[in-house]
């Protein structure tokens, strides 16, 4: 989690330079894992069973919400708001 907290924070401070105001959240987060570790059809080509797509979404949604908090935890000077 350390590495994803660090590009997270570059991630943040590169785009506040420019006051982004809208930032686009994730839209059926299942899908493109269902379709890569469930039938193998995008990368990483994994047919695998149901476990690796619930891993995957599951391991999105966290990072999601993640995102999120860090972002709303930034004062909000920094935010561009």
């Amino acid at each position: 989690m350390n590495v994803f907290h660090s590009v997270l924070s570059d991630i943040f401070r590169y785009f506040i330079v420019f006051q982004v105001k809208h930032w686009v959240t994730l839209h059926e987060p299942n899908w493109d894992c269902i379709l890569a570790y469930r039938y193998g059809i995008i990368a990483p080509l994994l047919n695998a069973s149901d476990d690796g797509a619930y891993i995957c979404t599951h391991t999105k949604i966290l990072a999601h919400a993640e995102a999120y908090r860090r972002l709303k935890m930034m004062p909000s000077s920094i935010q561009g708001q």
